[in-house]
């Protein structure tokens, strides 16, 4: 018996979610066992296969209404390794320093904020490292200044531990499969 199979009168049969969180063919509750997230879209990617997970980034930033600066920073630090590496990583300070000037001169405030479970779901299913995980914690949280440049140190920082270990210093890295010891250890 599948999911949609369960859910009867505007009520989800797993987690009980009620009118305004379901909507008869998708539970809104990201804690339901039962929860389903759209697939077509999700089901293939163009030009590559770097956005393979169970909680992709596109989902976390619209779910959550990140702004378009936090997004763009963001999705650098997540595709680093399988794409086009310390390109990547630089593209991420990049758009995190336009962030931070548009906050100071023109009194840009945040867009959006993920939840800590969201969060958590999003870094393991992209199995981000330590320092990458506050990275992308810090702009899609943010509320002042001081946020903003601890997300721009851990951006530097990621790029300091990448030289350190040998990563290439373009294009991606040498195998698609991910580095267990740089992502845990050495962040």
């Amino acid at each position: 018996m599948g999911h949609y199979d369960e859910c009867r009168d505007g009520y989800c049969g797993s987690c009980g979610q009620g009118p305004g969180g379901f909507d008869g063919k998708v539970c809104s509750n990201k804690n339901c066992s039962n929860h389903q997230r759209p697939k077509a879209a999700n089901s293939h990617q163009v030009g590559g296969d770097h956005y393979k997970s169970d909680f992709q980034h596109w989902d976390m930033i619209e779910e959550n209404g990140i702004g378009y600066l936090e997004a763009a920073a963001t999705k650098y630090i997540t595709r680093w390794r399988d794409k086009n590496g310390f390109k990547d990583l630089e593209k991420a300070g990049h758009y995190t320093q336009k962030l931070i000037e548009m906050h100071l001169e023109r009194g840009r405030e945040p867009r959006g904020k993920v939840s800590p479970s969201d969060m958590a779901l999003f870094a393991s299913s992209n199995s981000l490292g330590p320092i990458e995980e506050v990275a992308v914690n810090a702009l899609v949280t943010w509320r002042d200044i001081r946020e903003l440049e601890f997300a721009k140190d851990a951006i530097k920082r990621l790029l300091d531990v990448a030289r350190e270990r040998g990563y290439p210093e373009e294009g991606g890295l040498p195998s698609a499969k991910p580095d267990p010891t740089f992502r845990r250890e050495d962040q």
